[in-house]
């Protein structure tokens, strides 16, 4: 199954923008976990509404949010959207990037993930798993070793995916089960010459 169309808008503006204006980007992070209305995510953020309103229909306008329904709400319609595309991509997409694009959206998906990690430690979930898995590996390959690296790596990122769905369907073979929220990160970064291995 393929997901959707990427948004025909230049992909530097977006992140561009994003990167400077972290009420957009932290309605983004909702939406990509779950629907919801302005209003939903004005309380998580404790933003004020008229804002968070603004924010989304910036999303909107750049391709990432889109409207999935409306729900009756004290005497009220309100809105409700989901993001249309997850911070990743395939290697055939990545390929296409500058340079410059790349380095901005992997900075934003760092600043994803460090969110994330913030948010974890606060409520103390981080870690709180034995067997959960987190490493750093410094290493030294060359140009085949380095695209074998990043082979496996996508590879992974496959197979984690799989295991999402695989998830959904057991929560539903099952009665609705409970679906633990989680996040996964991996880079892969050349680190500058004469840089030691620590």
């Amino acid at each position: 199954m393929t997901g959707p169309a990427l948004p025909k808008i230049e992909l530097d503006q977006q992140l561009f923008r994003l990167l400077k204006n972290p009420g957009q980007l932290e309605a983004l992070v909702i939406l990509i976990e779950r629907r919801a209305s302005p209003s939903d995510i004005a309380d998580e953020l404790g933003a004020k509404l008229n804002q968070v309103t603004y924010n989304v229909k910036e999303l909107v306008k750049m391709g990432l949010v889109e409207l999935v329904d409306t729900e009756p709400r004290r005497g009220q319609v309100a809105s409700i959207y989901r993001a249309v595309m997850r911070p990743v991509w395939s290697s055939e997409e990545w390929e296409k990037l500058s340079q410059d694009e790349r380095e901005r959206y992997s900075v934003w998906a760092l600043q994803l993930f460090l969110r994330d990690v913030a948010f974890a430690w606060k409520s103390g979930s981080f870690q709180a798993r034995k067997d959960s898995h987190s490493s750093r590996s410094p290493l030294r390959v060359d140009d085949v070793g380095w695209q074998r690296v990043n082979d496996i790596l996508d590879q992974a990122l496959r197979e984690i995916h799989e295991v999402e769905v695989e998830s959904a369907e057991r929560a539903a073979n099952n009665g609705g089960g409970a679906l633990v929220p989680i996040r996964v990160a991996m880079f892969c970064l050349e680190m500058p010459a004469g840089q030691t291995n620590a």
